[in-house]
Formats: structure tokens, sequence, C-alpha cells
């Protein structure tokens, strides 16, 4: 063995001890070390450098060496697997220091890209690495984003950018992956497999052409719907025109699809927008203008609501007591939503509203006045409940007297109201079907009347306001 032969293998020796002492590190690290494990894995390539060219002169100087790898091998499997487990503390250690600091518990790997601008010593903030979640129109969004952050990164190796492959696909494709033996060799096959699997073109473009045709049409909450509508048309227009589809020559197609998923208003509005605008043949381009600024309009109109919401105090109603003509009853009266009597005619039992009833009408007015009493029906609006003196309802149209206009006696004759004053008997008659009921209550004790009341405003003279 020459002098030169064995000064090599003595240096070998001592790059060897290096790797064992990173080893000894790594079997005894604790989380407050991490700075120094940083440190220790930068210095770790020049281990793998100096071992390199030392092993390179000795297998020169040594032809035995050459033909028994035993010793490359060995220590390329140390190395790389002691390389293996210092990343992964690494990041571990940080990946559970970035969960300390916000509400998110998953425990998925951040990629830190924080450049430092040594001009203004600026500190960007952390980016987090985009998920997939096998969504076929996503794919390309996902694929630009992992390519830029990690794929093209050369100063990652391939076994970080595999661990960083497989913390971002999530659902169904994931198991696939995961099923991979994570080696460096691996992490290109499983990067083929997965845009061999969504690098379908012609699926992508139906899928965004599916999500345009299946938007859903707008019924209710439209402020946000409508901007969710008006996002999606853009993002799934822009996708389809970089897949290469002549989307300039769908205009007349997509505006008929997205105005009929438009709210009612909005559709008002938009053809009152073309005939303002003077659009024969409008553009997609012209109906995304008008849809960001119908968004704009009810955005605002939406804050200023909340605003004036915020802002409005509410008075109290107040109550008065009024002194009735009559010292020893009180009466309330309550009304309520439900129609109780509903379409059924006093008179002949049959479903229809009195004031409807043929036979009641084909009576002289003296009958029919008759009648009503008998069925001790309130004259002036033909139900049961009440008196006259306790009615709300409108008297009649003929004359100003309190009565029903059914009831209208005319100067000249005793006859029946003729068929022009129809209309007049029906407007007098409608109060009975506005679903409403009325109920008394009656005490002989009180003395006043509790009415409620409601304040308006009213200008006077002076151009003040006052509440009344």
């Amino acid at each position: 063995m020459t002098e030169e032969l064995r000064k090599l293998r003595l240096e070998r020796e001592q790059v060897k001890s290096a790797s064992t002492r990173f080893i000894t590190f790594i079997d005894k690290f604790s989380d407050n070390k991490i700075i120094q494990l940083e440190s220790r894995l930068e210095d770790s390539k020049q281990i793998w450098l100096d071992f390199n060219r030392i092993q390179g002169e000795i297998e020169f100087s040594d032809e035995t060496e050459l033909d028994n790898c035993t010793e490359r091998e060995n220590f390329e499997d140390k190395f790389y697997e002691i390389i293996e487990r210092a990343n992964l503390l690494i990041k571990r250690v940080k990946s559970e220091n970035n969960t300390g600091n916000v509400t998110n518990t998953s425990q998925q790997p951040i990629l830190t890209i924080s450049p430092v601008n040594n001009a203004t010593n600026v500190r960007f903030p952390t980016l987090e690495l985009p998920k997939f979640y096998g969504e076929y129109e996503k794919w390309g969004q996902f694929r630009d984003m992992f390519l830029a952050l990690v794929h093209n990164d050369a100063t990652m190796d391939k076994m970080e950018k595999f661990y960083y492959l497989i913390s971002c696909i999530k659902g169904e494709f994931s198991k696939v992956i995961e099923a991979i033996e994570v080696t460096e060799s691996n992490y290109e096959n499983a990067w083929d497999l997965l845009k061999s699997r969504y690098e379908n073109k012609l699926l992508t473009i139906k899928n965004h052409v599916r999500a345009l045709v299946e938007a859903p049409a707008i019924v209710r909450d439209v402020r946000a719907n409508l901007r969710k509508l008006t996002d999606d048309i853009q993002k799934h227009t822009r996708s389809l025109k970089t897949l290469g589809e002549p989307v300039d020559n769908w205009d007349t197609l997509l505006i008929y699809l997205i105005s009929r998923k438009l709210d009612v208003a909005s559709q008002k509005e938009w053809e009152e927008y073309l005939i303002t605008e003077n659009l024969i043949s409008p553009k997609l381009a012209n109906l995304t203008v008008f849809l960001e600024k119908r968004c704009q309009l009810l955005e605002t109109l939406d804050n200023s609501s909340k605003l004036g919401n915020i802002n409005k105090i509410e008075k109290p109603q107040k109550l008065h007591f009024r002194k009735y003509s009559n010292e020893k009853s009180l009466s309330h009266v309550s009304t309520k939503g439900t129609n109780n009597q509903g379409k059924f005619c006093a008179f002949c039992k049959e479903e229809h509203y009195i004031y409807h009833c043929e036979k009641l009408k084909s009576l002289s007015v003296a009958s029919r006045l008759a009648e009503i009493k008998r069925l001790k029906l309130c004259t002036n609006c033909l139900r049961k409940g009440h008196t006259i003196n306790e009615c709300w309802a409108q008297s009649c149209k003929l004359c100003p007297k309190r009565h029903n206009t059914l009831l209208h006696i005319n100067d000249i004759s005793n006859e029946p109201c003729s068929e022009t004053n129809e209309n007049n008997i029906r407007s007098d008659a409608a109060c009975n079907n506005n679903n409403t009921s009325i109920s008394n209550h009656c005490s002989q004790r009180a003395r006043y009347v509790l009415l409620s009341t409601a304040i308006i405003s009213v200008k006077g003279k002076d151009g003040e306001w006052y509440d009344c």
C-alpha cells in the first residue's frame, strides 16, 4: 500500500466519522436544536462532496476498490437515510410551530418561501402549498403553481418534492400516490402518473362547459349569487380560451344561457341596458360589464342598508288612552291574520262570499235587510261578531250613510241596486276578503279604551319636522 493511498483512506475515515456524528446528533435531536440541525444539514453537502472526491481517487489508485463497490454503496445508503431523517425532522418542527400560531390543527407541511429584500429588509409572508382534490377544471391551476413552487426548484432534492406532492394531493387520487414507495426515483413516476390522469383536455373542456350550462338560476340572495355567477362565468370562459376553444364565437349562445339564470329584476335591467346602449348584437363582454356594474350596485345598496340599520334608533310605540263615550264599558278590538268564516255564505249556506250570493241579490232591498238582521250580521260589512257601531269597514258607495251597498235604497224606488253598481258593491265588500277576523272583549269596570297609535312626522310652516 502506497503512502498516498493510506492517506486517502485515512481521509475517508474522517469523512465517515463526520457522517456518524451527524447520525448521533439526529438520534439525540430535540426540537430546541432546530437551527443547529439546519446548519448541520447544510454542511452535510460538503461531506458528500469530500467522500465522492476521496473515494474516486482511491478507486483510481486501487482497482480492487473499483471492483468492490460495497464501500461506496454503504456510505450512500447511510448518507441519504440521514438526509431524509433530517429533512423530515425540520418539516415536522416547522409544521408544529406554524400550527401553534394559527387555529388550523392540520399537520400538513407549509413551504416556506420568505425572500428578504436587502434594500428594505422586508420579509414576505410564507406561502402555503395549493391543495388538489381531483377536480379536472382546477388541475391546470394546481399544476402551474406546483411547478413554480416545488417541481422546478433546483435547490430541492426529489425526496422533498415527493413529500410536498403527497401533502398536496387530497381525495381519491391521494390513495394512489400514498401507495407509491417514497424514493427519489419514484417522484418522477408519481408526477407523471398524476399528469396522465388529469391532463385530459377533452374532459376538462366538458367540465368547464357543463359548469356554465348547469349553473343554478338565481332565486334568492341575489347579491351573493349574482357575484358568484359573474365570477364563475369569467373563470370558466378564460379557462376555455386557454384550452383553445373559440369562446369569442359563442357570444349569442352564452348570453342566452346566462341571462336566463338571472333574477327577474336583473333580466329587466339587462333588457333596458341593451336598449339604452343600442346593442343589437351584444357580445359576452357587454354582459360581463353589465353584471359587474349590477353587482357593484347591489353591494353598495346592501352596505348602505346595513349602515342605516346600525344608525337607526327605534322609537318606542306610544300608547294613548282616549276617553270613551260610554263610561261603563270598554271595547278592545284585535285583528288576526286568519279568516275564520272563509268563503261561506250565511244566507244560502253555499261556498261563496255573501255579497256574491245571487239568491240574496235577487231579493228586494227591504227583504235583504230583513234577512241580514235575522242572521244577526253587521249591516255594514255583512259579517258576524260585531255591530255596525263597532264596524271598521267602508260604508255605502252610493251614499254617505252607514250601511252596505247591497242595502242601499234608491230615492226613486225600493228596488235592488242595478248591475252597473256591481263594482261598487264588490269594492265595498272587499273588506271581507282580506283574511282578517275581529274579536271584541268587554269590561264593565274600566272607563278608558286602549288604542294603539303610530308616530308620524309632519312638516310645519317653519320647515321643521314634528313627531305627531
